[in-house]
């Protein structure tokens, strides 16, 4: 910690960390990663920040797997080392962000944000933090809409189109499925259970659909990464699937599952037009019949988000049950609300 601080400048050459008190974070790491909260004990002269929080992979195989596949640790560190200046928003800062050369393994050491008001995406965003989320992330779309960047950076931000998705997410989401049917078979309407059956098949139909207009995406566009001040200020987390895609995927993800479905029922519309006059505002055009349909198309694409942690149900319990059920209740009310099946053959 103390060569860390020092690297980054928090702490002088001659100041140091005497000791650390390390408390988990728990369940508010979410299912990619694991946090804990730092607080050091420093040598006398030292001013360095009374607290921070370390993220590390994901000590559960059948999620780390899935991270390594792709490459999800790589993307948040280089994100952080080359890609935080500048944005509509604020991150917590970085300390340090490192990742091994000999295998997937990080660390990032970063700003404890906890006195933010998180979303508590089990509870559900209200309409307000839902508009702000969703105008804040468009200027994000805006200032990266078919980037001419956009083609060097793909190797790591990997694009929708990539033929990866089209061979790893088929398996990742069969093996989340087959659990999600036993355990949720409640709040499957045949239908969705038909499209479930068969989302490989036409999982190369959804990526070419929401692979245009590219722009850079969050990927994990979701209520427990957004944090708000008193001012009403935003500040996001959690870049490891931030990637390649059509801006509208953030807006679905975010809509169809961190956002109750009584809240967000009759207004899928408004916030359709909330991102196409926000973008307009930026200088982007994007129709708004295409963005409706972008956004229908997302919604039952982004099933898998719903389905896939359910291959390590068992490896967890309390608030990630929780999260995952609402994840798949309201994707699935969003399908239904949005009739997103009626525009797959």
């Amino acid at each position: 910690m103390t060569e860390a601080l020092r690297a980054d400048g928090a702490l002088g050459a001659d100041q140091r960390v005497d000791a650390l008190e390390t408390v988990s974070l728990g369940q508010a790491a979410g299912l990619l990663g694991e946090l804990y909260r730092l607080s050091p004990t420093y040598s006398a002269d030292a001013t360095g920040p009374a607290s921070l929080v370390v993220k590390l992979p994901s000590t559960d195989p059948q999620q780390r797997g899935v991270a390594d596949a792709l490459g999800f640790y790589k993307r948040e560190i280089t994100f952080y080392n080359e890609h935080a200046d500048g944005l509509p928003f604020a991150i917590p800062r970085s300390y340090g962000a490192i990742q091994a050369g000999d295998s997937t393994d990080f660390v990032l050491l970063m700003e404890d944000v906890g006195h933010l008001d998180q979303i508590d995406q089990v509870a559900g965003a209200s309409l307000d933090q839902a508009r702000a989320a969703i105008a804040n992330v468009a200027r994000l779309h805006a200032g990266w809409w078919q980037h001419p960047d956009l083609e060097l950076m793909a190797e790591t931000f990997i694009p929708l189109s990539a033929p990866i998705y089209r061979a790893a997410l088929p398996g990742i989401f069969d093996s989340g499925w087959a659990v999600c049917r036993e355990k949720e078979a409640a709040e499957l309407t045949p239908e969705v259970i038909e499209f479930a059956d068969n989302y490989g098949s036409t999982l190369p139909f959804l990526l070419d659909e929401l692979a245009t207009p590219a722009t850079l995406v969050h990927g994990d566009f979701r209520g427990d990464n957004l944090l708000f001040d008193r001012d009403g200020a935003l500040t996001i987390l959690d870049f490891q699937i931030t990637g390649i895609a059509a801006g509208m995927y953030d807006i679905a993800y975010f809509a169809c599952q961190s956002i109750a479905t009584d809240v967000r029922r009759g207004n899928d519309d408004e916030l359709v037009r909330l991102y196409v006059d926000t973008l307009a505002a930026e200088g982007v055009d994007l129709p708004l019949e295409l963005a409706t349909r972008k956004y229908r198309l997302a919604t039952a694409f982004c099933l898998i988000y719903a389905v896939t942690s359910y291959q390590a149900y068992d490896a967890f319990d309390g608030r990630q049950h929780q999260l995952m059920s609402s994840m798949l209740r309201r994707t699935v009310q969003s399908m239904i609300d949005n009739d997103s099946l009626s525009l797959i053959d």
